[in-house]
């Protein structure tokens, strides 16, 4: 079966060019789409703000992401904007789904700030056909900074497993982006076996971001300024998060320097 992946980007050059992700992409997946830009609200997707106008120009990136896409020499990355700033994320990764071709297929949402290792790709589509559904969902780990990780239900998506592979039939589309949703999908495997590497909330621009338009996420870039000071460890969880969500189990924790963080 055809291996196909997508993904939406503003502003991610330095999770792009880490590690030679494009390559790796091109590598593993038969075709992939990247859809780059800007997007309003225009979705069920209202748990966040308008993009303020300083973090796009004309709903292009303005980091570098443009142009990094542009040169790309892969063959099977087809990157996709808009002369527009989107009319939201539900329609970006549709629009994705409007040129891969090729069903059935594995269909993979692989965001910018994800890391996969190729054979846990390959895991889990095995598992995936195993289990006799049609969706994979998974536990994760998400960095909060340098050698900096988040554990317990949040960091690591204990209490909602992040779904990221499907079994396509080459028409359906999501009817969600947030949680992604895919239509007709209903039967969904929890893959205790394979976790991804999310650094989300790694670099200081992507807080900056992150506190700008997600609800719920105000004053984060000035705790996640002092966490980086800090020196003693475990951490409680509110050290990063705000609101209803610094409640939740869960510490951060000082860890090693693992390879995705060498660039």
């Amino acid at each position: 079966m055809r291996r196909v992946a997508f993904t939406i980007v503003l502003n991610g050059l330095k999770h792009l060019t880490r590690n030679d992700k494009m390559k790796w992409m091109s590598e593993t997946f038969d075709e992939v789409v990247v859809v780059e830009g800007a997007c309003g609200r225009k979705s069920k997707d209202s748990w966040y703000n308008p993009i303020p106008e300083k973090f796009h120009h004309n709903g292009s990136s303005i980091d570098g992401t443009v142009e990094f896409l542009s040169s790309l020499p892969h063959k099977n990355i087809t990157v996709l904007h808009a002369d527009k700033v989107w009319d939201s994320k539900l329609e970006m990764v549709n629009s994705a789904l409007g040129v891969l071709v090729g069903a059935p297929a594995f269909l993979w949402e692989v965001d910018a700030d994800e890391y996969w290792r190729t054979d846990d790709i390959a895991r889990t589509e095995k598992e995936l056909m195993f289990s006799g559904a049609d969706c994979s969902r998974h536990y994760m780990n998400t960095y909060c900074g340098p050698g900096l990780l988040v554990k317990g239900m949040w960091g690591e998506a204990l209490s909602d497993p992040v779904r990221r592979c499907w079994i396509w039939n080459g028409s359906s589309l999501f009817s969600s982006h947030s949680p992604p949703i895919l239509h007709r999908s209903i039967n969904n495997h929890v893959n205790e076996n394979v976790r991804f590497e999310h650094y989300s909330y790694y670099y200081r621009e992507d807080v900056e971001f992150k506190d700008s338009i997600y609800k719920g996420h105000g004053g984060m870039l000035q705790k996640w300024d002092a966490l980086q000071k800090a020196t003693d460890f475990p951490r409680p969880i509110c050290d990063l998060l705000t609101g209803p969500r610094s409640t939740l189990p869960g510490e951060i924790i000082k860890i090693k320097r693992n390879k995705n963080e060498n660039s």
